[in-house]
């Protein structure tokens, strides 16, 4: 009511409704709605629920028992979506029909062990999916779990895509020939050959970088095994390790270098001479020789022992001559003459073989070894990383830069000498073709400590103009490009 209406009916001219003679429902926060009207006998009528449309409960259990029921569950989800509530005959009506779908499809709500032993199925099938993949790991592990080592290296040499030297290291690109194949290398991947003018096999050495990828798959930088060329070369591309390093795998790359040449242009390698084995192998030399001159023996029994040992004769055979000997069939004086020919023929050649492995031995022994630091102690300079460390009262000396000398390809091959200025202009080499590579200075080029003098001369300039008068308002740096 207004105000003025309140007034007149203060007043008496305005009759109000009776309210207390209205029905009237109370609604209780969770609760059903309670209705105050009763009925014939006294009682009240009913309850009522939002969730159960067109139901009137006469006792509070038949609420309570409601609201346990799925009905008010579903009802009041259809409330939080917006939906009106349906009546409990459309309900069953509805539950009847999903029992008659689910009943026809045969789907059912799975215990925990089925849903397991489900997903353990679905993943045993897919491994057999995919053993069945040949490119798979599965596939490859079950085609060579059995092989031999030999066999397992044919199978990967089979198996390996094809390439020749022109074929890039690091991806499928094909060149022309190696050179360009190299150049390619360089310009996109980064890949330069450490100590390129001491090389003395470049295709030998690309082919076998070549195997290590396409059949061995083993990254050049780290030597991690992969399952697959493609796999290793975009590990190497990815890492930035499209490269290798001699230092410290000597014995591996010591086939494609001259390393007695490196060692002689560098502080940092040292040549080990195992004077020791050299000693031995001489030892043994000299007792094979003793044992060569005293082969013109006249004992058969010494005889023997000497065929056994040289493997002219076997056990069997001592034996057999032997008991001839014994019987009569022959004379120790025959069989002497008849074996000491092949026994002395023998021991000739086992002497020529123990002479060359004593030379093969004495060269292999002279190794070439990577050392970080200097082997004395006084050292009075230190290359580290292409630098010099020394005092600077010999820094004219550590400046001046000799030419390599050794086995080397440059001379004869002009390709690789373009090669080498390209990686000289990389700046991946520190030898004299730094040097001429480099350009003279134009007369218009300023130096470094000239345009820093000029920078600081621009800024000095401009801190005055700013605290001048008006600031210079039309003030323009004419060095300014813009």
């Amino acid at each position: 009511f207004g105000p003025r209406r309140t007034q007149r009916a203060r007043r008496g001219q305005v009759r109000l409704p009776d309210v207390t003679a209205l029905p009237m429902q109370c609604k209780i926060p969770n609760k059903a709605m309670e209705t105050s009207e009763s009925g014939e006998d006294g009682m009240p009528r009913g309850f009522t629920s939002y969730t159960a449309p067109g139901e009137v409960f006469v006792t509070e259990d038949e609420v309570k028992e409601h609201y346990r029921s799925e009905l008010h569950r579903y009802n009041l989800k259809r409330k939080v979506a917006g939906l009106a509530p349906i009546t409990r005959v459309a309900f069953e009506e509805r539950e009847a029909r999903e029992a008659v779908r689910a009943e026809g499809s045969g789907s059912r709500k799975l215990s925990t062990d089925e849903r397991r032993k489900l997903r353990d199925a679905r993943r045993q099938e897919k491994t057999d999916r995919q053993s069945k993949n040949p490119h798979s790991k599965a596939a490859q592990f079950e085609a060579t779990k059995n092989m031999t080592v030999e066999q397992y290296v044919e199978h990967k040499m089979l198996s390996a895509p094809d390439f020749d030297e022109s074929t890039d290291i690091f991806s499928t690109h094909q060149s022309a020939d190696l050179h360009a194949n190299l150049a390619y290398m360089a310009k996109t991947h980064g890949f330069y050959i450490p100590y390129l003018e001491y090389v003395s096999d470049l295709s030998g050495l690309i082919g076998y970088l070549q195997e290590k990828v396409y059949v061995g798959n083993v990254a050049l930088r780290t030597g991690k095994l992969f399952h697959s060329t493609e796999a290793v070369q975009a590990h190497m591309r990815a890492k930035g390790q499209c490269s290798f390093e001699i230092e410290g795998n000597e014995d591996e790359y010591t086939a494609f270098y001259d390393m007695e040449a490196i060692a002689a242009g560098s502080p940092l390698w040292e040549v080990d001479s195992e004077e020791d084995e050299e000693s031995e192998c001489e030892e043994s030399l000299e007792t094979l020789k003793e044992e060569i001159d005293e082969d013109n023996i006249s004992d058969f029994d010494a005889l023997c022992e000497r065929a056994v040992a040289l493997g002219v004769l076997s056990e069997a055979q001592v034996d057999a001559l032997t008991d001839s000997v014994a019987c009569g069939g022959s004379t120790e004086a025959a069989l002497l003459d008849q074996y000491r020919p092949l026994v002395q023929r023998a021991s000739s050649s086992a002497a020529a073989a123990a002479d060359g492995a004593n030379e093969s031995t004495t060269s292999a022994a002279r190794r070439v070894r990577y050392n970080p630091l200097p082997s004395s102690a006084d050292a009075a300079s230190l290359m580290l990383a292409n630098r010099e460390i020394g005092h600077r009262e010999l820094a004219r000396f550590y400046k001046q830069r000799f030419r390599p000398t050794g086995t080397s390809l440059v001379s004869s091959s002009p390709q690789l000498d373009s090669l080498m200025l390209q990686y000289a202009k990389a700046g991946v080499l520190s030898s004299h073709l730094q040097l001429r590579m480099a350009q003279p200075r134009k007369k218009n080029e300023i130096g470094r400590g000239e345009w820093h003098r000029q920078a600081k001369h621009f800024c000095k300039q401009g801190i005055t103009n700013n605290t001048t008068a008006n600031g210079m308002k039309h003030y323009k740096n004419q060095s300014l490009n813009y």
